[in-house]
């Protein structure tokens, strides 16, 4: 299923993933923007589910050797 960039209006069937550093509450967090890939809008933006999932396997790790 695909949509349409607001901007461009070309259908979106596939999204460029840029990385970006996030601030939040906690800190700095890595995150994506997901760009239409003909201009490059951003159409949305999340947490880097990666990199998330590293940092996750990495303290468990850690809480285990401790």
């Amino acid at each position: 299923m695909a949509g349409k960039c607001p901007k461009c209006e070309q259908i979106v069937s596939r999204l460029s993933i840029k990385p970006l550093l996030g601030q939040g509450p906690s800190g700095q967090h890595k995150s994506i923007t997901l760009n239409c890939p003909a201009c490059d809008t951003i159409l949305g933006a999340q947490v880097d589910p990666s990199a998330a999932k590293s940092d996750l396997v990495a303290e468990i790790r850690k809480l285990r050797e401790a």
